[in-house]
């Protein structure tokens, strides 16, 4: 998920597909046996297989340094830099390490169990994996749901759109959200949210180049 700023996380598609093959080639690599046996027999066209469930758990034990009740689980540092190898410069952002680890920490508790490790690789063999991925991110709270805050809020800490003063007042958002912006979506709404997002800031854009160039011009 490497970008010119190096501390921030871009949320675009296929910089959430770098987090997916990242996670998935580092499973594939200590599971490669296991890999290679699924990969046989039980893959199915558009799908990824999945990993041996106790070969996942110990390379969860292997990366995760907090026990609770006899339990381990993740810190985000352990998922992001330990286990994904990204963002270990020593000024690194830890809002962006937070924001990733929050793709497989489905509770929001700060740690990921072994289940939610689990769930989150069965996410990723998913055909709609980016757009799960994506949703777990900007859900931040645990509610299933996305509020206008918690969007803008994700989407203010990509490069691009720090670069860009995009209007997170327009009748766009307020399509989705409400008037007063006080309306949550669900998961199929965000998905075509997010896919009309970026033909919106592409709109902004033009709009703010074109009323710039007018007044150039005279």
């Amino acid at each position: 998920m490497e970008n010119n700023d190096k501390n921030s996380a871009s949320i675009y598609p296929f910089n959430l597909s770098f987090l997916s093959s990242k996670f998935l080639s580092s499973r594939m690599l200590q599971t490669a046996k296991c890999y290679e046996k699924h990969q046989q027999v039980s893959a199915l066209p558009g799908s990824i297989p999945r990993a041996n469930p106790d070969e996942l758990l110990a390379i969860f034990n292997k990366y995760a340094s907090v026990e609770k009740s006899g339990r381990k689980f993740m810190t985000a540092n352990d998922f992001v830099q330990r286990y994904l190898n990204l963002y270990n410069d020593e000024n690194y952002n830890r809002e962006t390490v937070r924001l990733l680890a929050s793709a497989a920490d489905t509770s929001k508790d700060g740690i990921i169990s072994f289940e939610e490790f689990f769930a989150f690789e069965a996410t990723l063999c998913s055909p709609d994996a980016l757009y799960l991925t994506a949703f777990e991110i900007f859900d931040n709270n645990a509610s299933e749901s996305i509020t206008a805050d918690e969007f803008e809020k994700v989407i203010r800490h990509t490069t691009p759109l720090m670069q860009l003063d995009f209007d997170f007042n327009c009748e766009f958002i307020k399509k989705y959200f409400g008037a007063k912006k006080q309306r949550s979506i669900g998961y199929h709404a965000f998905c075509q949210l997010l896919h009309d997002f970026y033909e919106e800031q592409g709109i902004q854009a033009f709009k703010r180049f074109y009323f710039k160039s007018k007044i150039n011009f005279f």
